[in-house]
């Protein structure tokens, strides 16, 4: 939690072993607005040394409902029937305050490691979904016909830029329907669905690198329940046919650069075209679909 001023810094830490309880008043202006979701995302964390405390696992999910839309003995949402939060973060061991304990532990060859070392900082980046990598994140089980919330966040640096997708079913957030959100960090969002279709679908980080380092999980809608109607399909059918050819494309047609007139072999703002280096110059075969 956020360090206090004054006389109650000593008391907003908490000693190894020890409790403390924080009292925190809910005023309206951290509440949804009218137009907001029933439920607002927020999260928790150390601040002792922000990125530290973070990369250590020190952070959690808060949020902040409408009156009336919780259970007042159990604390669930009586407006949804299930609830799930996602935190999507490039975690750096390399920041733990337990690199060092780790390395000890888990290296086979401790007195070797160079913390230094790129090879060994780029092993130690882990794209998560709540600290899970390459489909190791729990699934969420739903059934068709319920309604999910889905409460994800972001945090990080600047790599932790996350257009989300949800293979297999679009939900509302922010206003709009879709099925991709952009999380970047201290990134709070809202993601309310209807579940539609049943199946085992992904969710992924679309940026490629972070989807090939494994930000990538899975959920699972079942047919569970018997008493899902399902509307009758109206409407003209259309078809429609997609062609790919190979062609040849030219990515300057023009031959000179229109912002400053210069020929593009040179301007020094496209050495691509130096035809006295190896390059592949401004053509290149393309795969064209019409």
């Amino acid at each position: 939690m956020e360090r206090l001023a004054g006389t109650r810094v000593m008391n907003d830490m908490v000693p190894p072993g020890k409790n403390y309880t924080y009292v925190w008043p809910v005023r309206e202006e951290y509440a949804p607005a009218p137009a907001d979701a029933n439920c607002l995302t927020w999260v928790y964390h150390s601040h002792i040394d922000a990125p530290k405390d973070i990369c250590s696992g020190l952070i959690g999910p808060l949020l902040v409902c409408k009156e009336g839309m919780l259970n007042r003995y159990s604390g669930t949402r009586a407006d949804v029937d299930r609830e799930f939060i996602i935190m999507f973060t490039l975690v750096e061991e390399n920041q733990s305050w337990y690199l060092d304990e780790n390395i000890r532990h888990f290296c086979t060859d401790p007195d070797s490691v160079d913390k230094d070392d790129a090879v060994f900082q780029r092993s130690n980046k882990m794209h998560a979904l709540n600290g899970f990598l390459f489909g190791n994140f729990p699934e969420p089980e739903m059934c068709v016909g319920e309604s999910v919330s889905w409460h994800l966040f972001g945090m990080g640096n600047e790599i932790d830029i996350h257009p989300i997708y949800f293979y297999g079913n679009t939900f509302i957030s922010r206003g709009h329907r879709t099925d991709v959100v952009n999380l970047f960090p201290a990134t709070f969002l809202m993601a309310e669905m209807i579940v539609e279709n049943s199946g085992k679908w992904m969710i992924t980080c679309q940026v490629s690198d972070h989807l090939q380092a494994g930000m990538l999980g899975q959920y699972n809608v079942g047919n569970c329940k018997s008493d899902i109607l399902h509307p009758k399909m109206n409407g003209q059918q259309r078809r429609y046919f997609i062609a790919a050819e190979k062609v040849l494309w030219d990515y300057g047609p023009l031959g000179y650069d229109k912002f400053s007139g210069l020929p593009l072999n040179a301007s020094r703002r496209t050495p691509f075209w130096d035809s006295s280096i190896v390059m592949l110059q401004s053509t290149s075969h393309k795969g064209k679909t019409e």
